[in-house]
């Protein structure tokens, strides 16, 4: 027995001490086994693919929706005899491109997967039908609440023109009997610019020969006053006593 030095490098076990608990064998005679964790699985999409195509199907078919919509909402107020919307039907109709809408309706019938062709059909030829769409639904919001619009037409020899002292004022000759505080809509087209459409309320009348209105406008956006700054770039505004008919 070596009672001093390490233990025998041939024993299955390290040295004990007398007296001492008896180590637990490793038992040697177990299989190996492998254990393996599998990362959670995604599902497919139901088609198995994401096609864009469904995505411009379902924005044809709210467009189309929309206008049914506002034509029977047209056609109701044409029967009460409320408003002459004979316009507004017409612009109705013209939403969306013929093409578009045969297309669309003869994949429905036909069942080839309900895609349309985007070829014929295009993103940008929805984005115009839905913004047709908001303005028609606006114009109809405004005849239900009684809302007068008031279109100007502005350019380098109108008499309309705004008036001096910001974006804020522009003079529109009118014969439409608009009393002062009036709340109203206008639109303006800027000639070589662009159209501005906002709420405004009529600041001041100036009576015959020259009939007209000073409008104020009351919630302009940033992007309408940039269309102002432009056009003020190309003419000047009038002076507020040669607006209202003052100036002498």
């Amino acid at each position: 027995m070596n009672r001093d030095g390490p233990p025998d490098a041939g024993a299955p076990f390290p040295g004990t001490t007398l007296g001492g608990p008896s180590p637990t064998p490793i038992r040697t005679d177990l299989p190996n086994r492998q254990v393996r964790i599998q990362p959670p699985s995604t599902p497919p999409p139901p088609n198995g693919r994401h096609d864009t195509a469904d995505h411009g199907r379902a924005m044809m078919v709210g467009i189309l929706g929309r206008r049914r919509r506002l034509d029977r909402d047209l056609r109701q107020m044409a029967a009460a005899s409320t408003h002459d919307v004979g316009a507004l039907l017409t612009r109705v109709e013209a939403v969306l491109p013929p093409e578009a809408e045969a297309m669309f309706e003869s994949r429905g019938r036909d069942g080839v997967s309900g895609r349309i062709s985007e070829k014929l059909v295009t993103f940008h030829v929805l984005a115009e039908a839905h913004a047709r769409l908001a303005e028609l639904e606006r114009e109809v919001g405004r005849l239900r609440a009684g809302v007068d619009l008031l279109v100007a037409d502005l350019g380098p020899d109108t008499v309309n023109n705004f008036v001096a002292g910001g974006a804020r004022m522009v003079f529109i000759a009118t014969h439409e009997p608009l009393n002062e505080g009036a709340r109203l809509r206008v639109r303006l087209v800027l000639r070589g610019i662009g159209t501005i459409e906002t709420e405004a309320r009529v600041a001041w009348r100036r009576d015959p020969p020259d009939p007209g209105v000073g409008i104020e406008l009351t919630n302009l956006e940033p992007r309408h006053r940039a269309a102002v700054s432009l056009f003020q770039q190309t003419r000047d505004p009038l002076p507020a006593a040669a607006a209202r008919g003052t100036w002498r």
